[in-house]
């Protein structure tokens, strides 16, 4: 089946059934995610490779191309190695940035939250470690306004956390 476009509310009487195609296997060090190819899904990153990346596209607020409510679910399915791994924002003008919350876990620790500061965080360090992305760690992203990425979830790492938000 295609793609639908529905510009109303949609009424399911006995809910709604996800395919295989709503989880997306990321296992490659550089990713652009698409609205088409990403969007909505659950990326289960599976890459145990040095550096991998992945990038957001650009919040477009109005017009025939906007994509306010876009997002992504994040599981990673693989403790990231130690080279790191990023999400980015798309960081061309005019500049899209976080906001919201994470919370660390570091095996039964006491968490910790973390704040972006709203106006100029625009990636995710993760390192498996101190900076979170151990397996089973999970973020969701959503763009919810011009220039706003919302991102909540839960970092797993190692006691003494630092913050995963940084500027590119």
């Amino acid at each position: 089946m295609g793609q639908t476009t529905f510009s109303g509310p949609v009424r399911s009487l006995a809910g709604f059934i996800s395919g295989p195609d709503s989880v997306v296997p990321i296992t490659t060090a550089v990713v652009a995610l698409s609205a088409a190819d990403y969007g909505g899904r659950q990326l289960f990153v599976n890459y145990a490779g040095v550096g991998g990346i992945l990038t957001l596209p650009l919040i477009i607020p109005t017009g025939p191309d906007a994509n306010i409510g876009l997002n992504y679910d994040i599981v990673f399915a693989t403790t990231v190695n130690a080279g790191g791994y990023k999400i980015k924002a798309f960081t061309d003008v005019p500049g899209d940035v976080f906001i919201g919350q994470v919370q660390t876990t570091a095996g039964g620790g006491s968490p910790t939250t973390f704040v972006p500061n709203g106006t100029t965080n625009d990636v995710i360090n993760l390192n498996g470690t101190t900076q979170g992305g151990a397996l089973n760690s999970r973020l969701t992203i959503k763009a919810v306004a011009a220039n706003k990425w919302l991102v909540t979830g839960l970092l797993i790492g190692v006691p003494a956390f630092i913050t995963p938000f940084a500027n590119a």
